[in-house]
This record gives C-alpha cells, structure tokens and sequence, in this order.
C-alpha cells in the first residue's frame, strides 16, 4: 500500500512572470503498520533473594520483575521464584494483573545464602510441568551470581542450562552489583541458548 500524499499551497493564485515566494505544505499519510505476531510466552523469573543482594541489586531486580510483568502481553504467563538458601515461589505462572502482582514482587527481602541450582531447578520443574503448545518457555535468571549452596560449579551450572535449552527453555541471565559472576552468567546464557545482561541498579532496570 503506498503512501498517499496532500499537497497545499499558501496561495491560491500565483501571478505569472512576477518574482514572489510561494510555500507549499506536504503531507504524507502512511498505511497503518501491519499486526506483529509473536508467539505467547512463558516466563519464570528466578530472582536472587541472598544476603549478597542486599540493597541496590535486590531493589533492581525487583523493578526489572515489574517492568516485564506490565509489559507481559495478554496471552503471556509469567511466574516469579526467590532463592536465598531456600526456594520460594513468589507468584504462580499465569497472566497477572501487573500493579497487585508488582506489590507481592516488592515484598521481597533479602536472606541467607546462595542456592542458584535450587531456584533454576524449581523454574524448569513449573515450565516443564505445564507446557503450552506454541507458547515459548523461557528462564530469566536475576542474580549476582555469587552460588555457595547446592551446585556451585559453573561447568555444571551451564550444562544445566544447555540440557534445558535443548528440551526447548531457554537460560538468560541479568547480573546485578559490582561483584557480579560474569564468567558464570555468560557461559549460563550461552549454554542456554539465551542472552546475559548486567544492570547497572534500579534506573537501568526497565531498559534490561
């Protein structure tokens, strides 16, 4: 469909043979942008709740937990699950309503150690558990990176991830803090057939 054009001019009467300056007005009227189709999404982000991440990182986390949830789609479903030395589920996977789901995420608070391995585990039990045709299964890893319970070898940590990736999850990681494990977070991803960002803290949140 082309674009149509409207031309106007600032008079309606030009004198021949006359020097003068004459202005013309274009307007160009687009079609409207086709429908972009995506298929439905399945999120579970695995957000560290550690001592470690005490402070900006935790608060940044949460804000990049309720950037996604109010940009989620309607057909999207997107589950959230803390981990400090234990595993919690915060939110169930399901379309949400963004403000009441965002103040359940800012309850969280800070804890003990770091169970990486039990959050991402829990994560890939709920999407495997409740798989959607045509839906796209993926884990968002909130964290600093810094695993000192459960499986803490980043070698099995990315093999983790690409077994998963293979089944059809795949593994992005958002480090926070200025300590943040990139090697881990990097190999993570890669493995998992997802991206790896670093967030600065909450300003930079919504952006990552």
């Amino acid at each position: 469909m082309r674009m149509q054009p409207n031309v106007r001019f600032d008079h309606m009467v030009v004198a021949v043979e006359a020097e003068g300056e004459v202005h013309v007005m274009v307007e160009l009227a687009a079609p409207d942008a086709p429908a972009v189709q995506r298929p439905p999404i399945d999120v579970v982000v695995v957000s560290d709740r550690s001592g470690s991440m005490s402070g900006e990182p935790l608060r940044a986390g949460i804000e990049a937990t309720c950037g996604l949830l109010r940009l989620a789609g309607p057909d999207d479903r997107i589950s959230v699950v803390a981990f400090d030395n234990a595993v919690q589920g915060v939110l169930p996977l399901q379309h949400h309503d963004a403000e009441a789901a965002s103040r359940v995420v800012r309850s969280l608070e800070t804890g003990g150690l770091t169970n990486l391995s039990g959050g991402w585990l829990k994560a890939l039990e709920m999407l495997h558990g409740d798989t959607r045709q045509g839906a796209l299964a993926r884990i968002v890893l909130l964290t600093d990176g810094q695993a000192n319970e459960g499986v803490t070898d980043d070698d099995r940590l990315a093999s983790m991830a690409m077994s998963a990736a293979s089944s059809g999850v795949s593994t992005s990681c958002i480090g926070f803090g200025a300590d943040y494990s990139e090697k881990l977070l990097a190999a993570m991803a890669s493995a998992g057939r997802g991206n790896d960002y670093w967030c600065a803290g909450p300003g930079q949140a919504g952006a990552v």
